[in-house]
């Protein structure tokens, strides 16, 4: 249980730095993509190899997530994403398998921050400890003596709102430390259960006052054990809105923003991936999907095409017919990019409906098999056969396959012959003498994966590419470079102010 009251210190090399954040957000991603996983351990060993990063109060989480602060305030349309994933992820380590000593400890460590912060010392022989009376930690008793109340709520007339919040906080980091309310909060506390209860000042538990799940009295607000975790959550919530709000208003947080580079180039890395990973949210395959590829649409999509694919769109688009393979490859990756069914068999009946020309080696026509056509795309799209869920192949599968001689479907950065690559790349680039000599000299030291990268930047004009490793996530990578507009990238170009 990490609040983040306390700012990390020290030295930290800026690729751990980067890392930190980097797999943080990537976390947070990939945990709304598989929502429906409700197992926190094992979505976090899937997702990210950079465990350490993630493991609760380390020092890389810790960095983590005050990188993460400052990145809401860098990009406002990441803002709520960020905020809520990380209240989701308190949520969801409150309800892991914890060790009682370990869970003591955190206690133990967020109340010294709370007493640094407020100036309190000595406080294990303050006034407001635990008693060794049993009866303190017994089933049904206040675990807080009525008299140390009297002397927290005194002191909580004359604090302003975070004051109260910390001192609500310290309340039940003390009373998480007895081991045997512990147990029985992490192991056998049920949704209905009252054995134990703190009483707290109502405006720290809003949320609990408006759900009716408290007693009030006289202002004072009787929250049991099975109310705590939720009552942690609203706490954990206002400290990191306040933190965020703290900066957001402090001259020399956003003018540091503003004049390192590195942070910027690494805040735009990140804003970019979000903005791709919201591309593919939005154009995913599902009931709820407000963007759909329309089957008239794919020439204009054609524009974001990877290289490989663009061969193979060309090569539709001329004699009206593919090769098995490609044709299999191509309605996946249509499928990929958000075409569903119906435009499917819409988008390939317009095309085998036309005649095919003389050099075409498939003589088949959607009106002679206009069966096996649709009952081939509804194979694909996993309603046929074996309801088989196919995805498209990747770079490295293409690449590999690349002995295929009757695959249109290949990675032109791999071509030995120079001029199939111009032919493959957009005039955009293959007219620009100085563009095409920087490709055709960057591949020669590079892997055709980082090649088709930096052919995306030439083409796009833009630095720090997102990465992508299938030709989906090349087209949702131009996809994030469109909604992106012509904003700079560099946000100090814009002389202040942020989105």
């Amino acid at each position: 249980m990490n609040f983040y009251l306390k700012s990390p210190y020290g030295s930290l090399y800026l690729d751990n730095l980067e890392r930190c954040l980097k797999t943080r957000v990537s976390f947070f991603m990939h945990r709304q993509q598989n929502a429906d996983c409700t197992s926190f351990p094992q979505l976090k060993n899937e997702v990210t190899k950079n465990f350490d990063c993630l493991v609760m109060g380390s020092s890389y989480d810790i960095v983590g997530h005050f990188m993460l602060r400052l990145l809401t305030i860098y990009s406002s349309e990441m803002k709520d994403f960020l905020i809520q994933s990380e209240i989701d992820l308190f949520k969801s380590r409150l309800d892991e398998e914890i060790v009682p000593s370990q869970f003591i400890q955190s206690c133990r460590i967020t109340s010294r921050h709370i007493d640094n912060i407020l100036g309190i010392w000595n406080t294990e022989q303050s006034s407001e400890t635990l008693g060794s009376n049993e009866e303190n930690v017994v089933h049904r008793q206040n675990i807080i003596g009525k008299t140390n109340q009297k002397i927290l709520y005194k002191r909580l007339k004359h604090q302003d709102l975070f004051q109260m919040y910390l001192l609500t906080l310290r309340l039940f980091c003390k009373s998480l430390r007895v081991p045997q309310v512990v147990q029985h909060f992490l192991q056998c506390c049920n949704d209905k259960c009252a054995s134990y209860h703190i009483t707290v000042p109502f405006q720290t538990c809003l949320n609990l006052v408006s759900k009716r799940k408290i007693h009030l009295i006289k202002g004072k607000a009787k929250i049991f054990c099975c109310n705590w975790k939720e009552a942690l959550v609203e706490i954990f919530e206002y400290f990191f809105l306040h933190h965020i709000l703290e900066l957001r208003s402090n001259a020399f947080t956003n003018n540091y923003i503003q004049d390192d580079l590195r942070m910027i180039h690494l805040f735009k890395e990140i804003k970019l991936s979000y903005i791709m990973f919201r591309s593919a949210d939005s154009f995913s395959d599902n009931e709820q999907s407000v963007k759909i590829l329309k089957f008239d649409q794919v020439d204009k999509e054609s524009v974001n095409f990877s290289p490989c694919i663009a061969n193979v769109h060309k090569i539709l688009r001329t004699i009206h017919r593919l090769k098995h393979n490609d044709r299999f490859y191509f309605s996946l990756f249509l499928k990929n990019i958000g075409m569903t069914l119906n435009e499917s068999i819409l988008f390939w009946k317009a095309e085998y409906s036309q005649v095919s020309c003389c050099s075409s080696v498939c003589s088949h026509s959607w009106q002679k098999n206009e069966r096996k056509y649709i009952y081939g795309i509804r194979h694909l799209y996993g309603l046929e056969g074996s309801r088989k869920r196919y995805s498209p192949p990747d770079c490295q599968t293409i690449q590999s396959n690349m002995h295929v001689s009757n695959l249109d479907h290949s990675c032109p950065f791999l071509y030995p012959n120079d001029d199939a690559l111009i032919q493959s790349l957009s005039p955009k680039v293959a007219t620009d003498p100085n563009k095409m000599d920087a490709v055709l000299n960057f591949r020669q030291n590079h892997t055709p994966l980082e090649s088709c990268r930096f052919y995306m930047s030439l083409l796009t004009e833009r630095e720090g590419v997102p990465g992508f490793e299938s030709p989906t996530g090349y087209y949702f990578g131009m996809k994030s470079l469109t909604l992106a507009g012509n904003e700079p990238l560099l946000r100090g170009e814009r002389g202040g102010g942020f989105t």
